[in-house]
């Protein structure tokens, strides 16, 4: 049956080494279950391993040596999963919980992918959550170390009997009250749990096992195993029925969820970028795909809190929602808003933007964008898509993220609107409470008043007549001389009359003294000249 277990494990990825037995065999904390087919009541025969299981029991470590152990840096031999959590969330009480980390696991390789590892978990956890019941009131009960109570009196009665004889003078024969190698789950009682766990090297196959049997990842070690080169990922499952005595508050587990799942994000640039886009996408829901039975208190900062319109411009700019804008309707180039993604990234798997809702693919080819800075060649090879559909893809993506932050643009114009209006109108309410009555009625008013302005505007237009001279536009000639001029009764189109005015017929006639004399002047020059020639 031995032989049948460790070939179980030699034929498994495994590493196996001759002291796995003794470690198997004799440490009190590890425990061995397996699956087996169907076995005959009389038969002679070893049952064929279908699945066999290797549990090692951890926990239960007083607080105060976790406090001296944290106050010191160090870390204790043993106790992986409890040790391992204290360090990384600086938390001294999740060792005082007692769990069971699954060791190895491994299958008859005629029977891989057939279900049997998934059940031989189902089982394993029904039987710590205690859902296994013995009803048959005469069946053997063991202790947890696998005694009966005959048994035990039995190894009491031959240890007395030998008395305190050496090995040397010990006679080697059958010892009667022997523990069994087989016992059913029945037969047994459960030791008291609180979670079950498992640590192994981080692949998609392996997450999606695990993930599918209710295990919650809260620990991936940043750099790579040297004999596996793959990460280290620990993942629990809480028991929601236990026989503990006490048990943790609920959504225990949640809170170390959350904390590693923000922690994961931020770190998916550095440690874990060269992790495949799908499986840190996998490592990213099942937070969500996994019941932690309660939820724990939300005391992260922003993270899963809707982002508002008011804080908008603490992520953006009114040039960077331009951008956004622009790409989505494909105006500019993708590497223009390259700059932006990494933000837009971080609110999405933030659960910061409830308004929208991306596919596997474009929520992949967005992680490894935003989030893990990958080029899209890369994710040519790792998503096995063409440069193309990447873009289309992404580009459909970010419309979906622009929208929403634009509509959220629009309910704070249309608040300030309201605000606006609403403060117009409360204005106009406390201005009427303090309006009172005019003496006089407005038509009379306006009467008043239009009155007033016409006698103004005929003050300014005589002021203005009285200081041009009208007497340049006065019409010459006399009656007389209309009627001389007017006496054929004729239409005409010229009249002439003769002007009457004297200041104007006084300058006709200096005009015309100074004209003569100047002539007179020029004459008489002319005759002294030829006189002189004459004379010469």
């Amino acid at each position: 049956f031995l032989q049948q277990m460790m070939s179980l494990y030699v034929s498994s990825h495994y590493k196996n080494t001759p002291n796995d037995l003794q470690l198997m065999s004799d440490a009190p904390a590890h425990r061995l279950f397996v699956l087996l087919g169907p076995v005959k009541p009389k038969g002679r025969t070893l049952p064929e391993i279908l699945c066999v299981l290797q549990v090692c029991l951890e926990g239960r470590i007083n607080r105060k040596s976790v406090q001296r152990t944290l106050a010191r840096g160090k870390r204790e031999a043993g106790d992986l999963i409890p040790w391992c959590m204290s360090q990384q969330f600086q938390d001294d009480r999740f060792p005082s919980l007692s769990g069971a980390r699954i060791v190895r696991i491994a299958v008859h390789p005629k029977l891989n992918r057939m279900g049997y590892s998934t059940r031989a978990v189902e089982l394993l956890t029904a039987y710590y959550s205690g859902d296994i019941i013995n009803l048959d009131e005469d069946a053997k009960q063991y202790d947890n170390s696998g005694s009966s109570s005959s048994s035990n009196n039995a190894a009491r009665s031959d240890e007395a009997k030998r008395g305190a004889r050496t090995l040397l003078e010990e006679s080697l024969k059958p010892r009667k009250g022997m523990k069994p190698m087989l016992i059913k789950l029945t037969e047994r009682p459960p030791e008291a749990l609180h979670y079950l766990g498992v640590s192994y090297g981080l692949t998609l196959t392996l997450l999606k096992f695990w993930e599918k049997n209710g295990f919650t990842p809260v620990y991936i070690r940043q750099t790579k195993n040297q004999l596996t080169g793959e990460h280290t990922c620990i993942m629990i499952k809480p028991l929601q029925r236990s026989s503990a005595d006490v048990m943790p508050s609920e959504g225990w587990l949640d809170n170390f969820s959350k904390d590693f799942q923000k922690r994961f994000l931020s770190l998916l640039a550095g440690g874990f970028k060269n992790i495949d886009s799908k499986t840190a996408l996998t490592i990213y829901h099942s937070h969500g795909k996994n019941a932690h039975y309660g939820a724990g208190t939300n005391d992260m900062a922003g993270y899963g809190q809707p982002i508002q319109g008011e804080t908008l411009d603490m992520y953006f700019s009114k040039y960077d929602l331009k951008r956004l804008e622009s790409y989505s309707r494909n105006l500019v180039d993708y590497h223009l808003v390259l700059d932006l993604v990494p933000i837009c990234a971080r609110l999405f798997f933030e659960r910061r933007l409830p308004g929208v809702a991306l596919s596997a693919a474009q929520s992949a080819i967005l992680m490894g964008i935003g989030l893990q800075c990958k080029s899209v060649q890369d994710l040519e090879a790792l998503l096995r898509l063409e440069n193309m559909q990447i873009l289309a893809l992404f580009n459909k993506s970010m419309r979906k993220i622009s929208k929403f932050l634009r509509s959220l643009e629009e309910k704070v114009a249309a608040k300030d609107m309201e605000s606006t209006v609403a403060s117009g109108i409360k204005e106009s309410e406390k201005a009427k409470k303090t309006m009172k009555a005019v003496r006089t009625k407005l038509d009379t008013d306006l009467k008043q008043s239009g009155g007033k302005a016409l006698d103004d505007i005929r003050d300014k237009q005589r002021t203005m007549l009285e200081s041009i001279d009208l007497k340049q536009y006065a019409v010459q000639g006399t009656d007389k001389d209309w009627a001389k001029a007017t006496k054929n009764g004729a239409a005409v189109s010229s009249v002439s009359i003769q002007a009457t005015d004297p200041d104007r017929r006084k300058k006709k006639k200096a005009n015309k003294r100074k004209g003569g004399a100047a002539t007179a002047g020029g004459s008489g020059k002319k005759k002294k000249k030829k006189r002189n020639s004459k004379g010469n």
